[in-house]
């Protein structure tokens, strides 16, 4: 299993496992399971599902776009390989917004829960 993060990490598995697999596929599940917590979470446990999701999009994400590069190296589509690209930098955009909403919910949730 560490040997197959760090391949992907890398960008040396093929562009095709890295952006469906460990991108599309990886993405769904995570975001499934992110959907069955509780809303009763306790912040602080949301806030450790936060980071550990943000970890997980930057590790699929540096992977796809290492694995784009390499694609080109190896003679492959440039056009997948600009297209896998594009998707990183129009998912990245939107996760920032997204993160930026959710973090002033998690810090106001938060800090009503300490004064309570």
């Amino acid at each position: 299993m560490s040997n197959w993060i760090r391949r992907h990490w890398d960008g040396d598995l093929s562009l095709g496992l890295s952006y469906w697999v460990n991108g599309i596929l990886a993405g769904a599940v995570v975001n499934l399971l992110a959907n069955l917590v509780p809303t009763e979470t306790p912040p602080i446990a949301n806030l450790g599902l936060v980071l550990l999701v943000i970890i997980g999009a930057v590790w699929s994400s540096v992977g796809i776009w290492r694995s784009a590069g390499n694609n080109i190296r190896r003679g492959g589509s440039k056009f997948w390989s600009y297209a896998a690209r594009t998707t990183i930098v129009i998912g990245a955009v939107y996760s920032a917004i997204t993160l930026a909403f959710i973090g002033t919910v998690l810090i106001a949730t938060f800090r009503q829960g300490m004064t309570q």
